[in-house]
């Protein structure tokens, strides 16, 4: 097999790109039929129709699930341990492994970060070699994340401009012009743009050349139908929002959260701000709450999570801001809080909730929100089984059947460390999951279940009315017990 990664680099992006593409396609044509090829390329760089020409099957690449995130950072520190030459740092490793990846479902900001597996390992290894504690210094987090993210572009070979600074100022630049132009982007539009932010510079090349090297040298841009498109919409927030709230678009951040326009970018900016200027944020949000009643549940989410973010707060404005909140939370309008531009926000206020005052109204709607949601609120989900507040946990076990009950079993209930005495089994699908939750140490079966689906799980007692409804009973594991219960008591 020949694999062919980062060609980008090897096509060029000068007058010798030309050439360059003939000297790659002869030697495609020659090793085709050959050897199995993959070649690993961004969207456009081979042109349309490439692929078809030299007889290529296609796959798109999208960015990672929820899950899949939790698992990358998982099997980064896995990896990291195992290199440690003393089992006290191997478990300092995996604890910090753990800190960040409960945080994720804490913190919707990065875990929309690091969809992007570049910027999630630059991620592990920024919290990994600091001294933050999350989820209180995930500002400084995303911020250092940011400059390893500059420092790693600028020292490719023939960068899109040179110095980590220069780097940084480049992509916050990008960034602030793509906040106010919708995607996908001209070409020509965003090289008429780079050309202003980089006069005075001494940058080699023309506007369109520097382009293209943000494409070629940089994860910041991508190529998508009709334009550019930013890789990672999370980025491009934090990069713009330091610039918004020191140039004072308070009233900009303030449409951009009430017509839900982008309230992510508001709490971006809020983590930038300094002191006065964060209060008079969050200030206007809650008077924004009160005028606007039909926004006031996407007013009050994005000023908590604004004030989370903020560096500091006005007392006043904090004991305003906890009266709005406990409104919303109590009596708030669910669909609302589930729009798809609020609800991670929104999950991210009552699982703060959850954690700081054990509330079992916020759990409520933090399910119903995530029932709306889909599987993307799992980790959030996760993060409240984790806290063990109150009988949030038992909550979570009856709401099992709202959710994809694999999954849910995976990712959430096997966290809580209160199961039921007897778990009631009414699905197929759920008496497989008993295999991811150790702790469950009894079950009622109440349907047709196979017990090859739990082969290998030990320590099981399962109570049934009929033998019958347990197929291939024999593959029940180690010291596992069946119980025939007569009328299922």
């Amino acid at each position: 097999m020949i694999l062919l990664d980062n060609i980008e680099h090897l096509l060029g992006d000068d007058e010798s790109r030309m050439r360059n593409e003939d000297d790659f396609d002869s030697f495609i044509a020659e090793v085709v039929g050959k050897s199995a090829i993959v070649v690993a390329a961004r969207r456009g760089t081979l042109g349309d129709g490439w692929a078809d020409r030299n007889g290529f099957s296609v796959i798109n690449l999208e960015q990672s699930s929820a899950g899949q995130v939790l698992q990358q950072v998982e099997q980064w520190h896995e990896a990291v341990a195992s290199e440690c030459e003393t089992v006290e740092d191997q478990e300092k490793v995996a604890a910090r492994g753990r800190e960040l990846g409960m945080a994720l479902g804490q913190l919707s900001a990065l875990m929309g970060l690091s969809r992007n597996p570049r910027i999630c390992a630059l991620m592990c290894e920024a919290f990994l070699d600091s001294s933050l504690s999350l989820p209180r210094d995930w500002i400084a987090l995303v911020e250092d994340v940011l400059e390893r993210f500059a420092e790693e572009d600028s020292r490719l070979d023939a960068p899109a401009v040179s110095g980590t600074a220069r780097m940084r100022d480049l992509q916050c630049g990008v960034a602030r012009w793509a906040i106010h132009n919708e995607p996908p982007f001209d070409p020509g539009h965003l090289a008429d743009a780079v050309q202003e932010l980089t006069a005075g510079w001494g940058v080699e090349g023309s506007p369109s050349v520097v382009v293209e090297r943000i494409l070629s040298r940089t994860t910041l841009l991508r190529r998508s139908l009709g334009g550019l498109a930013f890789v990672n919409d999370e980025m491009r927030d934090h990069l713009a929002a330091g610039d918004l709230i020191a140039s004072g678009n308070i009233n900009y951040l303030r449409a951009e959260a009430r017509n839900l326009s982008n309230p992510r970018l508001v709490v971006a900016a809020a983590g930038s701000a300094r002191h006065q200027r964060a209060t008079e944020l969050v200030t206007a949000l809650l008077d924004d709450a009160e005028q606007y009643p039909d926004a006031s549940e996407a007013l009050v989410v994005t000023a908590y999570c604004c004030a989370a973010a903020a560096r500091s707060l006005e007392s006043a404005t904090r004991s305003r801001l906890q009266d709005a909140v406990v409104a919303v939370v109590l009596q708030g309008d669910v669909e609302r809080l589930a729009h798809p531009r609020l609800a991670p926000l929104a999950l991210d206020m009552l699982v703060r909730i959850v954690q700081d005052d054990g509330l079992a109204a916020a759990a409520v709607a933090a399910i119903e929100v995530g029932s709306r949601h889909g599987d993307d609120a799992l980790p959030a989900l996760r993060a409240i089984a984790g806290c063990g507040a109150g009988n949030c946990q038992e909550i979570l076990w009856e709401s099992w059947s709202r959710f994809d009950v694999r999954l849910f079993a995976k990712t959430v209930l096997s966290v809580c460390t209160s199961v039921p005495d007897i778990l009631v089994i009414d699905s197929p699908e759920k008496f497989a999951a008993v295999a991811d939750l150790p702790l469950v140490g009894t079950v009622e079966v109440v349907c047709q279940v196979d017990a090859a689906e739990i082969r290998g799980r030990e320590d099981l007692t399962v109570r049934v009315a009929d033998a019958a409804m347990i197929a291939a009973a024999g593959d029940l594991g180690p010291n596992c017990t069946m119980i025939l219960v007569a009328g299922g008591g």
